[in-house]
């Protein structure tokens, strides 16, 4: 079972930063940014899960809490444009609470403040926001940009740590951030200019 979950979190996490590529360089709102996409969430989503269950299986908080933050973000950057209620996002909203205050208490108990419990301040913050602030309009393409973008930032870093031991340890933390972060910007820049924003 654990063998089968590892292939599956590997193939899918392999495939998902493929294809999250593939929707990051291609023209926004068009036919092959919506199929890769599309792909990118799905394989993402089963890299995200299988994740979560190997850390539950052999405890690992910086696993769980990647698989959490990863799928949060891309749940909350795919239902945007489905989502029609405030009612609808705040659900998911307190599901993302509830799961990073959950990650910050496990660190509390076992007297740590290890990666976890960052990441699942990060993800506190944002579905807080999610709450507060409900996008409407072309700001949904904004967010759903955002949220994607960091989804895969955060699988890229996961992969570089664990799979790229030739170079110093900071370069596998920094270096994806550093790189998905000027390219989320640059792609946020020239939707706004395209949408005259």
């Amino acid at each position: 079972m654990e063998n089968f979950l590892l292939i599956a979190h590997i193939v899918s996490g392999s495939i998902a930063l493929l294809f999250g590529l593939m929707a990051a360089i291609t023209r926004k709102g068009s036919k092959r940014h919506v199929q890769s996409g599309n792909i990118f969430f799905w394989t993402m989503m089963i890299s995200s899960a299988t994740a979560i269950w190997l850390a539950i299986i052999h405890p690992n908080p910086f696993l769980l809490s990647i698989g959490i933050f990863t799928a949060y973000f891309c749940l909350t950057g795919k239902l945007i444009f489905i989502i029609k209620s405030w009612f609808q996002l705040t659900v998911l909203a307190v599901l993302g609470l509830v799961s990073s205050v959950a990650l910050i208490v496990f660190d509390v108990q076992d007297k740590t403040i290890s990666l976890g419990s960052a990441i699942g301040v990060i993800t506190l913050v944002f579905a807080v926001l999610d709450i507060a602030n409900q996008p409407k309009g072309s700001s949904k393409a904004i967010y759903h940009g955002i949220r994607m973008g960091s989804a895969y930032i955060s699988a890229t870093t996961a992969f570089t740590v664990n799979a790229i031991d030739f170079l110093p340890w900071y370069v596998g933390w920094i270096l994806p951030s550093v790189i998905g972060t000027t390219m989320l910007f640059i792609g946020i820049g020239r939707f706004r200019k395209r949408m005259d924003m």
